[in-house]
């Protein structure tokens, strides 16, 4: 992608954070689509996150469908009052055969498709296409996966050689001009 798109989410600073610890991570297995719920860790990650943004008034908590996500972002939505949005577009791409499996399992980095994986550019336009459906009009938090990290990321010209950790909320600054970078710093 070569400019994110003109969407509404992109026209301020938005929150975004990868779901707490999942029992996959713990495992060290290749979630992908599947549900793989927080770990008793994953819970207080979540809590200690919604921390983080106390003082942020959000307009809204969107997440992805998937278990992990949503648990992670009710404690954002609980202290304000407001529902969780969940958006199936930005669950984590399918990774096919190797969900379930090992994470050494998965060769070539994380664009690799191995078989039955759902193709990159197809995760990454399946990404843009929810993402377009959140209203930026006022500060959100976006709880997803690192997969929706990495194609954000890819799609706003960022490095994408950071990790992404577990229940780590960050902010998203769009550029003062039109054509200068966009910025993004962990909290």
């Amino acid at each position: 992608m070569a400019a994110p798109p003109d969407i509404a989410l992109l026209r301020a600073p938005f929150y975004f954070l990868r779901h707490g610890e999942s029992t996959a991570n713990r495992d060290n297995v290749i979630a992908g689509r599947m549900d793989s719920p927080l770990t008793d860790l994953g819970r207080r990650q979540a809590v200690e996150a919604a921390d983080r943004l106390e003082g942020v008034a959000l307009g809204a908590v969107y997440a992805s469908t998937l278990d992990r996500a949503l648990q992670t972002a009710r404690p954002f939505a609980e202290r304000r009052g407001l529902t969780v949005r969940t958006l199936a577009g930005l669950g984590e791409r399918g990774w096919g055969r190797l969900e379930g499996r090992p994470l050494g399992e998965r060769v070539g980095g994380p664009r690799a498709e191995p078989p039955g994986a759902e193709p990159w550019n197809i995760f990454v336009a399946r990404t843009w296409r929810a993402l377009a459906q959140i209203d930026g009009s006022a500060p959100v938090v976006v709880v997803a996966h690192s997969g929706t990290l990495r194609a954000l990321r890819e799609g706003l010209g960022l490095d994408d050689g950071v990790k992404a950790v577990n229940a780590q909320p960050m902010v998203f600054t769009p550029p003062e001009s039109r054509g200068d970078p966009w910025s993004w710093r962990a909290l």
